[in-house]
């Protein structure tokens, strides 16, 4: 019954810091007699607080506080800062749809890389999280109109091919991948964009001609066993019919 047994410290500890977040400089001015801080606006300085205190429980790896503050503070918030803190707090929550969300509001509110980064990460649960390549479409249209030039336009690309993919637009996925390999002929996602170029042109498009000069760009790198194997099945399907069937 109430009252009885110890009290869940846990529980306890979460709500102390949920309700200490509704404290700000300004009001522990104003009981001390003394003029408030100078500096950002009271409700600046307790934006600021709340993202301080999400991101100190993630750190921390207490997401049940971190949601706790973000679903007591977060009612109508639009604060770059406080979107981004959130949708972290999702991701680690494995809250992907809330996550996808907030990384989207964010990306509108934020600009430079936050906002590049915040886009791509939306983009990215839509896709490999929630299954909606769609949905990621729509927001690697976005990214790409909105920074041509962006510090990350080669992931961008790259997402975007994969994307295409799984839409079953193969041509679409081509142009990304060689989009990518443009600006990124040595980059993280170089080998794989060889090789999905190479599968795209010989086993979908039969353009055994093109995909060879994918194949002749992975020599010298390092690839690996599953890698080489996708290389064999391209090589396979581009022989010549008398070496494929000799009887």
């Amino acid at each position: 019954s109430v009252g009885q047994g110890a009290p869940d410290q846990g529980l306890l500890g979460r709500l102390d810091a949920i309700v200490a977040l509704t404290a700000t400089a300004d009001d522990a001015a104003a009981v001390a007699g003394a003029a408030p801080a100078a500096g950002k606006a009271p409700a600046a300085r307790h934006g600021q607080a709340v993202v301080e205190r999400i991101r100190e429980a993630l750190a921390e790896g207490d997401v049940t506080l971190a949601m706790d503050i973000v679903e007591a503070e977060g009612a109508g918030v639009k604060d770059a800062d406080f979107l981004l803190a959130a949708a972290e707090t999702y991701s680690e929550a494995s809250e992907w749809s809330q996550a996808a969300q907030k990384f989207a509001a964010a990306a509108a509110d934020a600009d430079g890389k936050e906002a590049e980064r915040a886009l791509l990460k939306a983009a990215e649960i839509r896709l490999r999280k929630l299954g909606d390549p769609a949905g990621a479409a729509s927001l690697l249209d976005d990214y790409l109109a909105r920074f041509p030039a962006g510090a990350y336009r080669d992931e961008a690309l790259f997402l975007a091919a994969a994307v295409q993919t799984k839409l079953g637009d193969l041509s679409e996925a081509r142009g990304y991948y060689e989009s990518y390999l443009a600006i990124a002929p040595d980059g993280a996602q170089a080998v794989r964009a060889h090789v999905a170029l190479a599968q795209i042109l010989a086993l979908k498009l039969g353009d055994c001609k093109a995909a060879a000069a994918h194949v002749a760009a992975l020599e010298g790198k390092a690839t690996g066993p599953a890698v080489d194997t996708e290389i064999a099945k391209v090589e396979a399907a581009c022989r010549p019919p008398e070496e494929q069937y000799p009887w």
